[in-house]
């Protein structure tokens, strides 16, 4: 089935909550949701029920920030691999928030503070959302044969509380990115459902025998730094045209300059000189796109004081020039 929907009604979480209702419905069940957030591209998402009890998503999700919260009604164990951009999650058990690379697992049973970080790319992740209690009980059966077990997810995410993240197994990540190619090709032909029988076991089995190593540290923010990060973020989106150095900035914020470039790279995952410069591309884009000031006027409203440095620049990060830019997407 496929969904166009011109306005985002419901955030991403809340989407699965609805659907986690039916994760008992027959297991032959994939389908692809198309929906749309103003001045983003369109954003996917994979529904796939290989059995009862358990549900398969694969998102892929454009520049769009989004808090979660809510409680489907039912307790899941649910496994969020990390594929491409930055996912943000609050551990109560340690009292700090984890970001999430490419390659990152993250394992918990409670519905933790979860937002997606995109400064300048889209997010895409795998999920697996499962109840025991749901499964049939042959099947809980098998899976208890070879390791798969409610004890040995709570195992997993005891030592945080809530939840656990990791660094995924090179083997582990091999196998869900064959299940997401399979997903995304599959067109909704369930002929293939006992590959995606197969290719979800192995994984959990994979995951409960070891299929993560820890965080580094770094991966880790306390709520302290979280806000000064936010705080300055906030500062450079609102002052395109101000011309700060990082050292300003940092007053502002009640940092230093050498601990707020080592805070921000932590929750945002590049230096914040990139994000301020990627930050003033996006607007002057917009600029450039939507309205009739002269160049000259836009390198200004941008902050940037050198019309030639910032035509650089420009055609460094999106491939063209300015007016070129501007000849190909004027409204």
């Amino acid at each position: 089935m496929r969904y166009d929907i011109d306005k985002l009604l419901i955030q991403h979480n809340e989407l699965l909550g609805k659907l986690g209702a039916h994760i008992t419905r027959h297991s032959e069940y994939l389908a692809e949701i198309e929906y749309s957030v103003p001045d983003t591209h369109k954003n996917r998402l994979f529904f796939l029920m290989p059995y009862e009890g358990v549900l398969i998503s694969f998102s892929e999700i454009d520049r769009f920030i989004a808090n979660s919260g809510t409680d489907p009604g039912i307790a899941f164990y649910k496994v969020i691999y990390s594929i491409e951009g930055r996912l943000e999650v609050y551990l109560p058990g340690m009292k700090k928030y984890a970001y999430m690379e490419p390659g990152m697992i993250a394992v918990d049973k409670s519905d933790p503070d979860i937002r997606f970080v995109l400064p300048d790319r889209s997010y895409k992740q795998l999920g697996i959302y499962f109840s025991f209690d749901l499964m049939e009980p042959a099947l809980r059966k098998t899976l208890g044969g070879i390791g798969i077990t409610a004890e040995a997810f709570e195992g997993l995410i005891r030592q945080n509380g809530a939840c656990t993240i990791g660094i995924a197994a090179e083997k582990w990540k091999n196998t869900a990115d064959e299940l997401c190619r399979y997903i995304e090709t599959s067109g909704g032909d369930s002929s293939i459902l006992f590959r995606f029988r197969l290719l979800t076991i192995e994984l959990m089995a994979e995951l409960v025998s070891g299929g993560t190593a820890p965080l580094r540290p770094e991966s880790y923010a306390s709520p302290g730094h979280r806000r000064i990060v936010f705080e300055a973020a906030g500062i450079i989106d609102g002052n395109f045209s101000s011309s700060f150095t990082i050292e300003e900035l940092a007053e502002k914020v009640g940092s230093t300059a050498s601990s707020l470039k080592k805070y921000f790279r932590s929750i945002y995952g590049i230096p914040i000189h990139r994000y301020i410069r990627s930050k003033r591309i996006e607007k002057a884009k917009q600029l450039l796109s939507s309205t009739d000031m002269s160049i000259a006027q836009i390198t200004e409203a941008v902050g940037y004081e050198s019309h030639s440095k910032f035509s650089v620049l420009f055609r460094e990060i999106t491939g063209e020039t300015p007016s070129e830019y501007r000849r190909l997407n004027k409204k």
